[in-house]
């Protein structure tokens, strides 16, 4: 019987064994990298997951204490100034204004007030038989003047992604989004109708 050596099986053992392993490594990645039949019709239906935008929060002072408010309405604003100015303005008791959402063009927003808090962003204000829009609606701003410069699709994307989950949670619909210039006509511009409409238009994709 030949002399064999424990010490060069024991290494042998372990040069298979590892090969071996490889091999299955190698051919279960091969597999889940080979498209199956109906692969592509698969990543067709593949839901894509919206871009997460910034959110950050600073309460204003500027609402009504003592009251709470449920919206049952959307009102869409423009700033006419900066992002970072309106937000500033809106911190500050003395500009008397507020919105419950600013949105800057890169998608980032700044949520000054709680959905219940009755925030002033209306001000007089008439839709649907009824007056004071603070009372029944959620105040949405758009960054800088829409007249001049069209809403970015980030603008457009953060507002569906601040307003989809309060939609749900408050049963509105897209008849229940309006603007400044419809609730205050002859005082307010606000939107620009050509982007009050690109607004509901992308709205609707995600309805």
């Amino acid at each position: 019987m030949p002399n064999r050596n424990p010490i060069a099986i024991g290494m042998r053992n372990i040069t298979h064994w590892i090969c071996d392993g490889l091999r299955n490594i190698f051919i279960r990645g091969s597999r889940e990298e080979t498209p199956t039949r109906g692969s592509s019709e698969d990543a067709q239906r593949q839901v894509i997951i919206p871009k997460q935008y910034r959110e950050l929060y600073k309460q204003t002072p500027n609402y009504t204490r003592g009251t709470e408010i449920t919206p049952t309405a959307v009102v869409l604003h423009h700033t006419s100034g900066s992002y970072a100015g309106s937000v500033d303005w809106c911190t500050k008791t003395v500009s008397q204004v507020s919105y419950h959402c600013i949105i800057k063009r890169d998608g980032e927003r700044t949520v000054l007030a709680a959905d219940n808090q009755r925030a002033w962003h209306a001000g007089k204000s008439y839709w649907r038989n009824k007056t004071d829009l603070n009372s029944w609606s959620l105040g949405v701003a758009f960054e800088g003047d829409s007249y001049k410069e069209p809403l970015s699709l980030d603008m457009i994307n953060s507002a569906i992604e601040y307003l989809l989950p309060r939609m749900k949670k408050l049963s509105l619909t897209i008849k229940d989004i309006t603007d400044h210039r419809t609730v205050s006509p002859n005082r307010k511009d606000d939107l620009n109708p050509i982007q009050f409409n690109r607004f509901i238009e992308e709205l609707k994709k995600h309805i």
